[in-house]
C-alpha cells in the first residue's frame, strides 16, 4: 500500500512540474523583450553602459503583452566577440513584483567578467526571457 502511495505521488509531482514548465514557455511567449533604444555612452552601442565598478551592463524593457499578470520574470544574456566566443553571461530580474497586462518594466543585466578591455571585443549579444511565472 505504501508503494502504491508512493508511486502516485511521484507521478503527481512530475505532472505538476510538466503543467508549471508548459505555464511558464506559454508565459514567456506573451512578453517581448527590448534593449533600451537610447544609451548612456556614446561610445556603447544603445543600451549598453558601464558601471561604477567598470562592469558591462545591458539596459532592456519586457513588456506584459498578456490579458494576466505576470510575476518576477528573469532574463539571461550573453555577450560575445567578432568570432563568436563567448565573453561573459548575466542574469537579471524585473524588480516590480507584477507587471500588469501592457505594462511594461526594465531589467538590467551586469556581466560581472566583461569589464575593461573586453568591453571593446563585445560585437553581438544575445537575450532571452528564461523564466515568468503568473503573479500570485
Amino acid at each position: 500500500m505504501n508503494a502504491l502511495y508512493g508511486l502516485v505521488m511521484v507521478a503527481m509531482v512530475c505532472v505538476g512540474l510538466s503543467t508549471a514548465s508548459a505555464q511558464s514557455t506559454l508565459l514567456k511567449d506573451k512578453l517581448k523583450l527590448e534593449v533600451l533604444s537610447v544609451g548612456l555612452d556614446p561610445d556603447l552601442p544603445k543600451g549598453f553602459f558601464i558601471c561604477g565598478e567598470g562592469h558591462l551592463h545591458i539596459r532592456a524593457t519586457v513588456q506584459n503583452r498578456s490579458a494576466a499578470p505576470i510575476g518576477k520574470i528573469t532574463v539571461a544574456g550573453k555577450v560575445f566577440d567578432a568570432e563568436g566566443s563567448l565573453l561573459g553571461e548575466a542574469n537579471g530580474t524585473t524588480q516590480l513584483p507584477r507587471l500588469l497586462p501592457y505594462e511594461t518594466t526594465e531589467v538590467n543585466l551586469e556581466f560581472l567578467k566583461v569589464t575593461g578591455p573586453k568591453i571593446e571585443q563585445v560585437k553581438r549579444h544575445e537575450e532571452t526571457i528564461v523564466e515568468a511565472s503568473l503573479a500570485q
